[in-house]
């Protein structure tokens, strides 16, 4: 093998754990058009159905990012962009100031229904990938509980709305919803006592009382 071919290989190699472990750096909707021929001729190459899978995903989720860009140019100024523009900033590679972070967002949504609604969204973007959003959610779910925050009520009108949020991952809302029942800031108890109240357990009409709340019932329960 030639060094130039043995480099090459080396590149590709390279490229394929990247898609498979990192798929996150390659959103790049801008340039998305550049490089997704040669990422498929690089698939087609392989032959290998998870890089070709991944490599679809990544043409999905570059279309919607570039959509979403044209569709909402000032999102950036709005509330919800302001504090979206602030968990997207956080530096993991050192300790997360929490609280500052908290106190940050609370000064641009004073409302704590609202901001919970925002952060939610913020995490269960399908835009955004990494368990990072999961913790740091319920950090600073934590943490407004402890400032004296209606979690509880925050959360559940966050649930009622949820058919009507588009590009959400409504599994990582109950994987936070989950952590919070374990460190007891969501009552699992109030929770199923909704779920009655509201006969989201006997009737099949609204997707945001039925799917997504049996599914988080039944990890609140195992």
């Amino acid at each position: 093998m030639s060094p130039y071919s043995a480099v090459l290989q080396y590149l590709e190699n390279t490229l394929v754990k990247l898609i498979a472990v990192r798929p996150a750096c390659l959103l790049l909707p801008t340039t998305w058009t550049k490089h997704a021929p040669l990422l498929q001729r690089l698939a087609e190459r392989r032959n290998h159905p998870q890089v070709k899978q991944a490599i679809e995903r990544l043409e999905l989720r570059n279309s919607r990012l570039l959509q979403s860009s044209k569709s909402i140019p000032f999102v950036s100024h709005t509330p919800a962009g302001r504090v979206y523009r602030l968990l997207d900033s956080v530096d993991y590679s050192h300790p997360v100031r929490i609280e500052d972070l908290s106190f940050d967002c609370m000064e641009v949504i004073p409302d704590a229904t609202q901001l919970i609604a925002v952060v939610l969204e913020w995490a269960s973007s399908c835009y955004r990938e990494g368990t990072h959003r999961i913790y740091l959610t319920v950090r600073l779910l934590r943490k407004w509980s402890h400032l004296g925050a209606d979690v509880y009520h925050g959360i559940i009108s966050y649930f009622h709305g949820m058919s009507w949020v588009t590009a959400c991952e409504s599994s990582i809302a109950f994987k936070i919803t989950a952590e919070l029942v374990r460190s007891k800031t969501f009552a699992a108890g109030r929770y199923l006592q909704w779920l009655i109240a509201t006969g989201s357990l006997g009737h099949h009409t609204d997707l945001s009382l039925v799917s997504h709340d049996s599914h988080l019932g039944k990890q609140l329960l195992t």
